[in-house]
């Protein structure tokens, strides 16, 4: 049985060093396609895809898709300030299911959650899958912040179910 994977091929550019000299070893290389200063694509700045600086996609400064960053690198995390409990489904309680969803989704420069999709699955028959997405779309956090600015990272949220 073939596994057919659709794979989208990215360029393996190289970040522009900031104060690089002209004609020096760690200046930006030539652009690869229609972007400019190092961009790939129609990349600038060190971008992949239409963004600008070394985001990917039409990430900007180091963003990802659509200017969302990853926590690190002069990002700070985002901090929760309103904790949602999840409701158990009768047929998982029935059933007495216990453990844990992991739920990957991006929180916002206004603290709020969205794009949240299961990552790591508890129960995809008896509803507390859907339940950890409901769940993690009601948090509230105070956002990451990028030198003192508010932006949008990826977060990976872990929504636990127990039985008391």
């Amino acid at each position: 049985m073939a596994l057919n994977v659709p794979v989208k091929p990215m360029d393996a550019g190289q970040i522009a060093v900031m104060g690089a000299v002209d004609g020096s070893p760690f200046a930006p290389p030539a652009s690869r396609g229609s972007g400019t200063n190092g961009g790939a694509g129609t990349g600038e700045n060190g971008g992949s895809g239409p963004g600008d600086g070394p985001g990917l996609g039409p990430g900007s400064r180091g963003g990802v898709g659509d200017g969302v960053h990853a926590i690190g690198n002069g990002i700070t995390p985002p901090r929760a300030i309103h904790v949602v409990k999840p409701a158990y489904t009768p047929e998982a309680m029935q059933r007495r299911i216990q453990g844990e969803v992991l739920v990957t989704a991006i929180v916002r420069a206004d603290g709020t959650v969205t794009d949240a999709r299961v990552s790591r699955s508890l129960d995809h028959v008896y509803g507390l899958d859907e339940e950890a997405i409901k769940t993690a779309l009601q948090w509230r956090f105070k956002p990451a912040t990028r030198s003192g600015q508010p932006v949008a990272v990826y977060v990976t949220i872990g929504v636990g179910f127990t039985m008391h």
